[in-house]
């Protein structure tokens, strides 16, 4: 089950970008999983939009002067 994490700062993105970034990443994370893009494959991918206002997060120990675009994507595998 692929796991995508992305960070945002809070006003950068509006409701219809926010529909495009996670249809876009929906089908960028199946296409890179080699995963057919049908519902049932759509149901165990998750993508998550976390806003952070602005001084909310540190960029190598410094605020960062603009807005900041930040993902982390994790993958669930089968453990034999």
């Amino acid at each position: 089950m692929p796991i995508l994490h992305v960070y945002v700062t809070e006003g950068l993105l509006n409701t219809e970008q926010k529909g495009r970034l996670f249809e876009g990443l929906t089908q960028a994370v199946l296409r890179g999983e080699g995963a057919p893009d049908n519902p049932k494959t759509r149901s165990v991918t998750w993508v998550f939009l976390h806003e952070l206002k602005k001084g909310g997060g540190r960029w190598a120990g410094w605020f960062p002067r603009r807005y900041v675009f930040w993902s982390k994507s994790t993958a669930a595998r089968d453990v034999e």
